[in-house]
This record gives C-alpha cells, structure tokens and sequence, in this order.
C-alpha cells in the first residue's frame, strides 16, 4: 500500500489446486526486514464424525537462496527453522523468518490431499518483493511403451506449463543422464505437451524431464532422482499365440461364430497384422480384452455355410517377428448343420482347485445349444454323487450353469453332464473325471496380542501410532487389516516380521479428546478375530496445543544498572507424568540469543530430563534473581519452555516475559 514500507505482495488463486499439483512464487528479499508468508484457505465441509477434520490439504515450502527449506508452521520460539514436517491440522499456514538473507526466495504451494479439489487459496507475503516471473510446471512426465526391443520405438513425453505464458528456452529429456531435446507435440509452446521418440540399447534405462524458460526459472520431474524404465530385451523377440478356438464348435446356419486367439509380444510390440483364415480366406481380428499386446483378439461371422469348416492364426509385430497357430495345418471347425444341434460343454472346472473342509468350492461349466434349447437336465458328479447346477450367467441355450459347496478333507473328482430337450447329451470331459480339489483341514483363525496406541496421551502436534501383532497358524496372510479409530477405518501395515507373523502399524496425528479403537483382521480362509473381541479400547488422550501451562513474570518491566532483575516461573502438569527438559533463554538488543544459565549462544537446557509428575504445579519459583550490572540500552525478551528430553518437541507453550534496560 501507498506509504508502507514493507513490500506486501497478495494473491487470491482460485480454482486452485489439485493433489500434487503446485504453484511456485519467486520473490526477492533486498533488506534485513522480517519476511512473513502466509497461506490460507477455506477448508471443504468435514463430517462431524471424522476424526481429523481437514479435508483439502495444502503445504506451504519456502526455499531460502542458500537452499534452506522452511516448512509452514514449523517454528521454534515463534520464529520458523529449516527442517520440520508439514502441518496436517490447519488451513493456515506461516513461515516467519526473522533475519532473511538477501535473494531470490522460492514459494511454494502445493496441494498435499485435495479430495474435493482443486482447492482455492491466498498467500500474503510481507518483506519481500515479487520478482515478475514464476517459475514453470512439469506433469505428467512417462514413456511407452514400458517395454520392447532394440528395434522398438519408445516416446517420452511431458506436459510444460509456464504462468507467465514463456516458451522454454530448453527443454530436456535425460535418457541415463544424456539430454535429448524434446518437440511440442500438442498445445502451445507454453502450456502444451512435449514428445521425443528413440529407439534404445538392450538393458534398463533412467530418465527425467528438465525445462528453463526465458527468466532462466527452470522445472524437474521427478524434482530429484529418476523414473526407472523403459526395460529393453536384446535382439527382437517374436510374438506369441496361444488359446486359439472358435465358438461354438457346432450349430445351425446363421449361428455367430467367434473366432479368438491370445496374442503376446515380450517386448511390447501391437502387432501390425493379425488375422484368421478361415477355409483359405484371411480376415483381419480385433482386440477385444487386454492389453494391444497382451490381449485376446477375435474375430465374429454368421455367414458360414453347411459343412466343417477350417482355420488357423496368424500374426506378425512389424519387427520381423512372426507367428502361426497351428504352426502348421489347420484347426478343424466349427460344424454347421441341419436337424437337432448336440448341446456343448466349455470352461468347465472347479474354483478353487485347492482349499480347506470351510472353503466354498463353486465347480461352473458354460453351456451353448445351437437349436436354442434349454436343458432338461444339468448336472456335476462330485464323487459318484448327482448335484443339480443352476444358470448364474447368459440365457439358459448360451451360459454358465454353477453348483457350490462344502467338501471334506482329501482328493476329489468330478464330471459334468448336460442333456437338451431332445435326449442329446454333453459330457466333460467326454470320459472319465476331472481330479480335484484338494482339500486340507479347516482353517485356525488368526491371533492378535500386544495391541495398543503409543503414546497413551500426547499433544495434537504429536504422531500417534496403533500397533498389533497379528498370527495366523496356517500361515494365512491377512486379506484385510485394519484399525478403526473412533469408528473410521484405517489399513495397517507391516512393519516388522512376516506378514503371516508380524506387526502391523498405522500412525497418525488427532484431534483434541478422548479417542477409542479397535483392530479388526480377516485371513482370506474365513479366519476372523477382533481386538478387543467386543467393544473397543479408550485412548489416547489428546490435549489442545500442549499438556503443560507455563507461565514468566518479573518485578518489573523496565531496570537501570545496579536495580534487582527477579524472574518467577510457575507451571502447570495437566498431562500425564513425564520426563523433560526445560529450556529458558534471553534475546538482547540486535537479535542475539542466550541460554540461560550459561548465557551462552550454545543451545542447552535449564534442566535435563526432569521427572514432572501428572497434576504437579508451581504457582511461582524465582528462576533468576541478579543485580544488573551495565547492559546495552534497548529491549531484552525471556523466553522459557518445556519440552520432550533431547528434542525441541513443545511440551509446554513458550512463556515470554518482556523488559528493557535503560541508561539515565
């Protein structure tokens, strides 16, 4: 504003910012003032029930010229220090850093979890000037295909954005540390997408994407590190086909038929050309399930005349690789006919082919009749004896008929038979029995002990962690894994053993309260168990910002040399006992900072892991008591604080007392 001598930059972004997107801002710093970041933004409706009720979660990044990162929110006696983790509890976020170094500072904000995003928002920065520009913006960043040969042909492509609308002066792509230039492919120079094509030696390869637009302001995908792949095979590999058919096998004139066959090049090679040839005459197939190449190609005609009928695969991956199926000859069929159609049994079986005497068996097989006839009878023979099976899928001419079940422990064996209104019968296999399932005894239920939350009680800004160790004697892994926390659910994962013996960890921060949990597995064999069996298990207890009250007075707020300078502290335990360390310092005129007693410029505490006790309190103990001697006129702080023994963890607030020393 007009007369202010603080530069004050504002920005008010809106739509906003999606998960892991982001927007940097570079501002320059020319004075010794205080620079001030701010972050904040109108938070999406939370639900009353959930426990953190930050839904879109931003971060605010500011990188100092020597590459000092300060994270928002991460302060240490109110000012901000390099290091730290992000605030996961707030929609404001600030950055105070009280003697900034002149130069170009990076902000950055950066959209953490923003389920209902984009998220909008508005940064406000005091002490530092916007230099103009903003730097680009890298996503998207990939390569495909993820495989192939030498002789493939592989894109690596990027999306570039730059807010102030500036093309790139470069704009690499690191192939093993070697940088290609890449070509706008779509879009505009500045917001568009950016392609560069090769083919690469045998081996694995590494890459990342970097661009720099005209103010020399640059982006890196990934910001550090590189992308694995693509993985290169040497020579060409030829396509494979496989599971070749025509369906079904017999029917009447103007029956679909649908020829299919499964095609796979290891080194990821669509082919230019497959096809069928039915009674020498070749049609091309199209790709109907998976992958261009890993997937089924088929081909569909209701043109067939009376008579059996011929055919046979055939393919080729546009690298001089070739394949046929048969790899000579023919296939024969399918049989196109008048008069009363056999019916047909296809993709008959049992799921699962093995399990326990608690696993559900469901035996399935497809039935097609080509006169359209339902049948009369359907049935699987599980050891001599009859079980009647029932249409799950399809019509009842044309789908698959089920039977489930429990069976006992050992070998089994089964059959299927199908017989049309006509008296023509099906039969799988067309003699004998199919062997199987094995089945073992039943399944033991899991086991969970040593459950818990560490700590017990704690503060918001503490990580909170919920462990169990789960075992299973059949050793059965958990299919789920989950604690609930004050009722909403969260995966555990293992973090020590195995997975079917081992200990599962789910950490998070919490809302002030009293909180209440549970464990809950399930082993994939039936196999369910609970922890506790009913109810659930109360803890932790969260406190607001800390569990200790703190408190600093002096007998006076102004001293001369030679006058008494006393300092009463008083603290209040409403957390539970513990061990801490109290550190109580003194700013003086210029910024210096001095520890208490030593008055020293080495951080060291007062008091070194000292028992304080749930419920202590002292309502007033003289910290220091000294008459003054001569000190440089101006204002002098204390500062005092609790905090977890060894660390500058808060376990109080930070108590100030103010004064100033003067000269008559």
């Amino acid at each position: 504003f007009d007369g202010d001598s603080t530069p004050l930059t504002v920005w008010d972004v809106s739509p906003g910012l999606q998960t892991g997107s982001y927007d940097d801002y570079v501002l320059t710093v020319s004075s010794a003032q205080m620079l001030k970041v701010t972050l904040v933004w109108t938070d999406y409706p939370s639900l009353e029930s959930a426990q953190t009720n930050l839904v879109n979660d931003l971060d605010l990044l500011v990188t100092a010229p020597n590459g000092d990162q300060y994270r928002g929110n991460w302060f240490s006696y109110g000012l901000s220090v390099p290091g730290g983790d992000h605030d996961r509890l707030n929609v404001e976020e600030c950055v105070y850093i009280r003697y900034p170094s002149a130069g170009d500072y990076t902000i950055r904000v950066r959209g953490h979890n923003t389920p209902e995003g984009p998220q909008a928002y508005s940064l406000v920065v005091t002490g530092a000037e916007e230099s103009g520009t903003k730097a680009p913006t890298l996503s998207g960043g990939g390569v495909a295909p993820f495989a192939g040969s030498i002789s493939t042909t592989f894109t690596y492509s990027v999306h570039y954005q730059d807010p102030d609308e500036t093309a790139p002066t470069i704009k690499n792509v690191f192939i093993d540390e070697t940088p290609y230039v890449m070509s706008l492919a779509s879009g505009t120079a500045a917001d568009g997408e950016y392609h560069y094509s090769t083919t690469l030696s045998s081996g694995s390869h590494t890459f990342y994407f970097y661009f720099e637009d005209a103010d020399s302001l640059s982006a890196r995908s990934p910001t550090s590190g590189s992308f694995s792949g693509p993985t290169i095979g040497g020579a060409n590999i030829a396509p494979v086909l496989s599971e070749g058919e025509v369906w079904p096998t017999i029917a009447r004139p103007g029956t679909t038929f649908t020829y299919k066959v499964y095609y796979d090049d290891a080194n990821a090679d669509t082919p230019t050309e497959i096809s069928v040839t039915i009674d020498g005459t070749k049609v091309p197939m199209s790709l109907y399930d998976g992958s261009p190449y890993q997937g089924f190609y088929r081909f569909q005609t209701n043109q067939l005349t009376v008579g059996v009928h011929s055919y046979y695969f055939t393919c080729s991956d546009g690298s001089g690789g070739t394949d046929r199926l048969p790899d000579s000859g023919t296939y024969s069929g399918p049989t196109v006919q008048e008069g009363n159609i056999e019916p047909l049994l296809a993709d008959a079986g049992v799921n699962p082919e093995s399990g326990t005497t608690d696993t559900n068996f469901v035996y399935s097989a497809r039935y097609y009749d080509g006169d359209g006839d339902s049948p009369a009878t359907g049935v699987v023979v599980i050891d001599g004896e009859e079980n009647g099976m029932a249409l799950i899928s399809g019509d009842p001419h044309d789908g698959v008929y089920a039977y489930n079940t429990h069976l006992s422990q050992g070998t089994h064996n089964f059959y299927f038979r199908f017989e049309d209104q006509s008296g023509a019968v099906a039969r799988a296999p067309e003699s004998g029995d199919y062997s199987g399932p094995e089945v073992g005894a039943g399944n033991t239920p899991p086991v969970l002990t040593d459950a818990g939350v560490d700590p017990e009680a704690g503060n918001r800004a503490q990580e909170f962690t919920y462990g169990v160790h789960y075992y299973d004697a059949d050793g059965d892994e958990p299919a789920t894994g989950v604690v609930y926390v004050d009722g909403v659910k969260h995966p555990l994962t293992l973090m020590e053993g195995a997975a079917a013996n081992g200990t599962y960890r789910y950490s998070t921060n919490l809302n002030e309260g009293s909180h209440t949990y549970y464990f809950y597995f399930y082993d994939g064999m039936g196999g369910q168990v609970r922890e506790p069996s009913s109810g659930v298990n109360t803890g932790p207890s969260v406190y607001g910002s800390n569990p200790i009250d703190t408190d600093l007075n002096l007998n006076s707020n102004t001293y001369s040399q030679g006058g008494w300078h006393i300092l009463w502290i008083s603290c209040t335990n409403n957390g539970p006992t513990a061990d801490v360390d109290l550190y109580v310092a003194l700013t003086c005129p210029g910024g210096v900072w001095l520890y208490y007693p030593s008055f020293s410029d080495q951080i060291a505490p007062f008091l070194s892991s000292f028992p304080l006790s749930s419920g202590f309190s002292v309502p007033s103990y003289e910290l220091v008591k000294q008459q003054l001697p001569a000190l440089q006129p101006g204002n002098y702080v204390w500062y005092a604080a609790f905090t977890d023994p060894g660390t500058m963890n808060f376990k109080s607030n930070v108590a100030i007392a103010s004064w100033s020393f003067i000269v008559y």
